[in-house]
């Protein structure tokens, strides 16, 4: 199995969703030239393939998402917001449990207090978002952009950032107990008083991340979190630290 490159998934930063907004055209494109080959017997005309070309370029340029303007209307109805274009949109203390996200452009979006638990938001772009005191315990975020986004207070406990980029990102006092971090890049992250039994930091990017009065940390990960570049504030604070039973 290939490990994921912290580097790679730090300079990762999807373009206004465009990766979403060519995941339905590309299946159609797909659907069109088999339909084309099969009509054709696998040698078609140079119209025919050129016809067919322009078709799908069509579907594709038909099927851009526009943002969605009032997503709490339309969650009474769907729990798909796959590939959704809800940018900047204010989601403040929705219920957005098990809603599937992937790859859904939510940059600077207003997330605070949003139950988000079991949500899926693979891949989803959630540059500079509020997600103060969010609930997203089990939520997919794996190879999520999250570069800046606020995560003070939020609960990821048993979260997947698997691979996320947290370049900067605001964790302090956030619950990450049992949360997998490994490959995320937590370079320049804030995680004070952030919790962190049990949780996953193998391979993460931890330099210039700061850490102080956190929970769960033993004195091992600790000094392994120090080599690898991470910032302790005031060593007197630090007792907290060696509290693995909390």
């Amino acid at each position: 199995m290939n490990l994921i490159n912290w580097e790679q998934i730090s300079s990762f930063e999807p373009t206004k969703n465009r990766f979403g907004l060519l995941v339905k055209p590309t299946a159609k494109v797909s659907s069109l030239s088999l339909i084309m080959l099969l009509l054709t017997g696998g040698n078609p005309p140079a119209w025919v393939a050129g016809f067919t070309l322009a078709l799908a370029i069509a579907l594709a340029a038909k099927s851009k998402k526009k943002k969605i303007e009032n997503p709490q209307e339309l969650l009474k109805k769907t729990k798909d917001f796959a590939g959704a274009n809800l940018r900047e949109v204010n989601l403040s203390n929705a219920n957005l449990r098990h809603v599937d996200l992937t790859v859904a452009n939510l940059s600077g979006a207003d997330l605070s207090n949003a139950d988000l638990r079991y949500a899926n938001l693979r891949i989803a772009d959630l540059g500079s978002a509020n997600l103060t005191n969010a609930d997203l315990r089990n939520a997919n975020l794996s190879v999520a952009y999250l570069k800046g986004v606020k995560l003070n207070d939020a609960d990821l406990r048993g979260a997947n950032l698997n691979g996320a980029n947290l370049y900067n990102a605001n964790l302090s006092d956030a619950n990450l107990n049992n949360a997998d971090l490994a490959s995320a890049n937590l370079n320049g992250a804030n995680l004070c008083g952030a919790s962190v039994k049990n949780t996953n930091l193998s391979r993460a990017n931890v330099k210039n991340a700061r850490f102080k009065n956190n929970l769960g940390l033993s004195e091992e990960v600790k000094q392994d979190l120090k080599q690898r570049g991470a910032i302790f504030d005031n060593a007197s604070d630090e007792v907290f630290g060696v509290l693995t039973g909390i």
